[in-house]
């Protein structure tokens, strides 16, 4: 008779409910092996992350996604040695993926953006203003306004006052108008342009105050962009939320009263402005110091801050509120790519933005041309 002692245990035979002992335990082992794994993984993401220039949260981020991940496949592999269907299961997980990008699409974007190394820099906000061009014209060329040889002309403006701001005009349009900038929902922006005729009966320019990164309320890299949004914003409620743009003419701005309507200067924004108070959408640093700024620049050429001029709000993108960082060699801190232009931080208009680009040509010519 055989001695029950010398008989193997044979695991598989033994089950609890449908799975078998053997089959429990091995994904047991198995489940064990994946957490180790797991562990192992973050641990080594997160040494190789600690050497790089990346943000903190960026890294933080991306150790906690790279560990969802290996949990989603420890589950899949456990549920497979237990004999449960997986398909199902991942449809379930593609469905809930999809979802939750959907939901976070905003924060999948900041931590894009933080892969690139970024810092604020000082821009300028303010307004449009627009006067007749054939007062311009008279301020300018005096007794011979109107001589058919000469050209819409045009003014170069700046000053700088007492309470440690500056004051220039910007992108000036003769014979031109105010045009609609906006690039995201919800928001009003102006700017202005002048075909090649410039023959219109207006004359306009930004009339703008320098912003530094003190005044965008946060250290943040991206506070700046924050902070034209909010005056954005503000214009687009206060023109009345259907993209009517806020306007006020000079002399009531200066005596701090809302306008009703034009007076000789019809404003030339489409789709069309709303006669108010703008005040109410520029923080008090930008009004005051406009109209601080205002008769000091008529002195400059007379009938630029005639009672009758308009001013359009809001004038926010001059120049951008951020920069990428690059080294000598070009280069930001994603090897191979070269920041260059307005959008990077590194020019103020057309011509300083191409000969940056030029400058950036050069620099990528001497690594790849040769």
């Amino acid at each position: 008779m055989e001695n029950p002692l010398d008989q193997k245990l044979d695991l598989s035979a033994l089950h609890l409910g449908n799975i078998s002992l053997g089959t429990l335990l091995g994904t047991l082992l198995t489940l064990v092996i994946c957490l180790v794994a797991v562990r192992l993984l973050t641990a080594l993401l997160r040494r190789v992350l600690a050497q790089t220039h990346m943000d903190a949260r960026v890294q933080k981020y991306l150790v906690r996604t790279v560990q969802l991940v290996l949990w989603v496949v420890t589950v899949l592999i456990t549920a497979d040695q237990l004999g449960i269907p997986v398909t199902s299961l991942v449809a379930l997980l593609s469905v809930l993926s999809l979802a939750v990008s959907l939901a976070v699409q905003n924060v999948l974007a900041n931590v894009a953006g933080g892969l690139v190394l970024l810092v604020t820099k000082p821009f300028a906000v303010g307004v449009r203003i627009e006067q007749r061009q054939s007062d311009c014209d008279a301020a300018q060329y005096k007794q011979y306004a109107g001589h058919p040889g000469l050209p819409a002309s045009t003014y170069k403006l700046s000053c700088h006052l007492s309470n440690g701001r500056g004051v220039f005009s910007f992108c000036v349009c003769p014979g031109g108008q105010v045009v609609a900038a906006a690039s995201e929902e919800g928001r009003v922006v102006t700017n202005g342009m002048s075909e090649y005729a410039r023959d219109r009966e207006n004359i306009n320019g930004g009339l703008l105050v320098n912003v530094t990164p003190a005044d965008f309320g946060s250290s943040h890299p991206l506070a700046g962009i924050a902070f034209q949004r909010r005056l954005e914003e503000a214009a687009f409620r206060l023109g009345g939320g259907g993209y009517a743009a806020p306007c006020q003419r000079v002399e009531d701005f200066l005596a701090g009263r809302p306008s009703t309507g034009p007076g000789r200067v019809i404003p030339s924004y489409r789709p069309g402005v709303r006669w108010t108070d703008l005040r109410q959408c520029l923080p008090e640093f930008v009004w005051e110091t406009l109209a601080l700024a205002l008769p000091m620049l008529d002195g400059k050429v007379r009938g630029y801050a005639q009672g009758d001029a308009v001013l359009t709000a809001v004038e926010t993108r001059s120049s951008s509120p951020v920069r990428i960082i690059r080294d000598n060699s070009g280069q930001c801190n994603v090897r191979g790519l070269y920041p260059c232009g307005e959008g990077a931080g590194y020019a103020g208009g057309i011509l300083s933005a191409a000969a940056d680009g030029m400058r950036c040509a050069e620099k990528i010519w001497e690594v790849y041309g040769k």
